[in-house]
């Protein structure tokens, strides 16, 4: 079971019931993180600036000394790219008048729900259609453009009390939309959850609100650096290796084989690494889910 992090100065307590003594700073700019079923959360003292033997995770800090906390490994979530369908969800009968129409969702940090608006970003559709099928649209109120641009379009919308909103649900089971957007007059979301009793749960709640409910994808995130974009430890030590020593310079400055040799790996496996991290690092940074037709 994982626990909060505190800190204390006498060294002969036991780690996890540490603090800092006066004098002593931290860094409090980073959470404390509670760490529950589901999830894996490790830490581990760093000495930044003190005089003496460093300060490992096995003893306490000396009185003075500036001291992080530092995340090794960022939390495991699972997954969930789900198709859900239903009269009753928002814009269902713009998306389904208009299937080639791509309606992203966006989702902001704080919402106010008394208001119940948000913004969506529209590309693809002839608008005049488009526009004719929002202003009928029971689920949404006062549809407005906000902004357009080649193309794409931004709306400001109001929820109407026809609609069955699925977020309050999914931050009730400690989950979090990463995505939602129409495809083919269907909405496509993707979910954040704890583990998979809170998956079911939702599941139950579409199920029993009238929601066609269709699992696409499940997955769990890897325990990685929560600094590295997604990469393992391993493939980030790959792709440092093989930048530091000239292997993406033109012309390179190290061969396949000289970098397998640096990795104590063969000829093979350090080509196959190097193409899985650049792919890991291309999905931990860059969007991936365009259409065909809009990639180069």
């Amino acid at each position: 079971m994982g626990r909060t992090v505190r800190l204390h100065g006498d060294p002969r307590l036991p780690l996890g019931r540490r603090r800092v003594r006066a004098g002593a700073r931290t860094d409090a700019s980073r959470p404390r993180v509670a760490a529950g079923r589901g999830v894996t959360a490790r830490f581990c003292f760093r000495r930044a600036i003190t005089t003496g033997p460093p300060v490992g995770c096995a003893t306490g800090p000396r009185v003075g000394t500036v001291i992080r906390l530092t995340p090794l490994y960022s939390v495991v979530f699972v997954i969930a790219e789900l198709a859900l369908s239903s009269p009753t969800l928002v814009m269902t009968p713009t998306i389904e008048a208009n299937p080639s129409a791509r309606v992203r969702i966006q989702f902001q940090p704080a919402m106010d729900p008394e208001r119940r608006r948000f913004f969506v970003l529209v590309e693809g559709p002839d608008f005049d259609a488009f526009d004719d099928a929002l202003a009928d649209d029971y689920t949404v109120a006062e549809p407005t453009v906000v902004a357009e641009q080649d193309g794409v379009r931004m709306y400001r919308l109001g929820l109407t009390e026809d609609v069955i909103a699925v977020t309050p649900m999914v931050t009730e089971i400690g989950g979090m939309v990463l995505e939602m957007h129409s495809t083919g007059g269907v909405w496509f979301v993707k979910l954040q959850v704890p583990d998979r009793d809170a998956l079911a749960a939702f599941r139950e709640f579409c199920i029993d609100s009238g929601i066609e409910y269709r699992l696409e994808r499940l997955y769990r995130t890897e325990p990685t650096r929560s600094d590295d974009h997604g990469l393992t430890a391993q493939q980030r030590r790959t792709l440092l290796t093989a930048a530091r020593e000239g292997y993406f310079d033109v012309p390179r400055s190290i061969s396949q084989a000289e970098l397998a040799a640096e990795l104590g790996v063969s000829d093979s496996a350090v080509s196959q690494r190097v193409r899985r991290a650049v792919a890991a690092l291309i999905e931990g940074t860059l969007s991936v889910d365009e259409p065909p037709e809009h990639r180069a």
